[in-house]
């Protein structure tokens, strides 16, 4: 089974498959990675619970993906988040050890900070082990 690292390394590989995203952004990095200059997207919070039915373990992992971009006009940034969004719409059910069985955004929540903006948005994933 699939633990919370492991579903955070899949989830980073599908976003930086987008190549349209990437153009978008320096780097979508872990939030244990150093830090990439605005705009960038990283992974900042993660925690998983068991989630499983009968005959399948699985596990609920909420995330956060903060999206960040330097500059007074936050229409780059929206830009992002809307790609963002698109692409983890579309991440396929189907993965490497595990079926995605849920992917819900749970909130946003956008914030002018000293240097520029900031997107947070929070994320809950269901998956069941194959």
């Amino acid at each position: 089974m699939i633990g919370e690292s492991g579903f955070r390394a899949v989830l980073l590989d599908w976003l930086r498959g987008d190549t349209a995203l990437m153009a978008l952004v320096h780097a979508i990095q872990d939030e244990g990675a150093l830090r990439a200059t605005p705009p960038s997207v990283a992974i900042r919070d993660s925690q998983s619970a068991e989630w499983g039915v009968k005959l399948r373990q699985g596990r609920e992992i909420r995330f956060v993906l903060e999206a960040d971009e330097r500059g007074e006009d936050s229409d780059r940034l929206a830009a992002i988040v809307a790609a963002l969004e698109a692409r983890i719409v579309a991440m396929p059910a189907s993965q490497n050890g595990f079926d995605l069985v849920g992917l819900t955004q749970l909130r946003s929540r956008t914030r002018r900070r000293d240097s520029g903006w900031q997107t947070l948005l929070e994320y809950r994933a269901r998956i069941l082990a194959h």
